[in-house]
């Protein structure tokens, strides 16, 4: 029976050094190429393989070849979000308040009429009252109080035209009490998934051509894949003139001026998509 016992244990010890073994091997051959916990924001693709494909390389040395590959794609922005503020002094909170709201109603109102808005995408996003203090000796003396509305405006399905006309109507509807404080340009989801889709192929081009140059000038042959890692794509916007500034996530102000009867110009910038890979190879140098 202890005999039996002592077997089993070493049967055991060898199979876990077996495993150890493999594991090693397999980490040899991808260092440094998954990694994915140091690539910044968004998700990453990781592809491994340990084993070369049966009969790969039967009378030359076996190694790997690592090449890396950058896809980038742009496209129209197709969404802003406007942000703006809303503030009315008076010599009382309550007055203030009253004005402010009164004020908001209508800007809120207005947007809301606005084809292709509606009320779902015209909300208050925070109020906030605050005293204003005298300039002079007496700094101290509360003269008056300070209510403000946060306002924001989702412009889905965007044109230059639809932009124009939120910016105009918040400006006719609050005045001089209202601001534009910033227009942010993106994509949607879907036409982010679309520009992703194109940056990674182009990614992978680029990696397959690289590995076919290195393998051609270096007279190795190249196999099949060992391992993939590929960044998650990421987003930047891209500058465009515009009246008010640059077309980009960058603040657009606006001095409200209802005065003006021309709508404002606005051209719709480009967002660019890149995507990164890292793709391992495994390769043959054939026997001299």
């Amino acid at each position: 029976m202890a005999r039996s016992s002592i077997c089993a244990a070493c049967a055991a010890l060898l199979a876990l050094l077996a495993v150890t073994s493999s594991w090693n091997s397999v980490s040899g051959q991808d260092v440094g190429c998954s990694g994915s916990s140091s690539q910044p924001d968004g998700q990453s693709a990781i592809i491994s393989q340990s084993r070369y494909a049966k009969g790969f390389c039967p009378n030359g040395t076996k190694g790997t070849l690592r090449v890396s590959g950058e896809g980038i794609e742009e496209a129209k922005s197709d969404q802003a979000k406007v942000s703006m503020t809303l503030e009315v002094t008076a010599v009382t909170a309550i007055a203030a308040r009253d004005q402010a709201s009164t004020l908001a109603s209508s800007v809120l109102g207005n947007l809301s009429a606005i084809n292709g808005i509606g009320s779902q995408n015209a909300k208050t996003s925070s109020v906030s009252v605050n005293p204003k203090y005298s300039s002079g000796s007496d700094y101290n003396r509360i003269v008056g109080y300070t209510y403000s509305y946060q306002i924001s405006v989702d412009v889905k399905n965007l044109t230059s035209d639809l932009l124009s006309e939120v910016l105009d109507t918040a400006v006719a509807s609050g005045g001089n009490q209202l601001q534009i404080q910033r227009v942010s340009f993106s994509l949607s989801d879907a036409a982010t998934a679309e520009v992703m889709v194109a940056a990674r192929r182009l990614s992978v081009a680029s990696a397959k051509a690289a590995a076919e140059i290195y393998a051609s000038e270096l007279g190795v042959t190249v196999g099949g894949i060992s391992s993939v890692v590929s960044s998650s794509a990421s987003m930047a916007p891209q500058s465009s003139s515009s009246a008010y500034g640059s077309n980009t996530l960058r603040s657009v102000s606006l001095s409200a001026s209802a005065e003006s009867a021309s709508p404002t110009p606005v051209s719709i910038g480009q967002q660019t998509v890149t995507d990164s890979i890292v793709v391992e190879y495994f390769i043959c140098t054939p026997s001299s």
